[in-house]
């Protein structure tokens, strides 16, 4: 395991050094507004952000055409109410 705390070290700097460079294939955001670009910097090429909390805010005015400059990420937002 490899804590990293948002708030004090740069999320994707530390994600890319211990996956020596690569990204993750997948990050987990229950924050929101505060770590999404860290969250989708974060990422492989043709990762998948999964964005499920907003405790820092909704996320605002967000533009898309990132996803594809960033390595042609996925997002998703799901919800538990369809799933029941």
């Amino acid at each position: 395991d490899f804590p990293i705390l948002y708030k004090s070290e740069n999320v994707a700097e530390c994600v890319k050094e211990i996956t020596q460079g690569q990204g993750v294939s997948v990050a987990y955001d229950s924050v929101g507004e505060n770590t999404l670009n860290s969250s989708l910097d974060s990422l492989k090429t043709f990762g998948t952000l999964v964005s499920f909390g907003n405790s820092s805010g909704t996320i605002k005015n967000f533009d898309p055409t990132i996803l594809a400059k960033k390595g042609s990420l996925f997002l998703t937002r799901p919800s538990y109410c369809p799933q029941t």
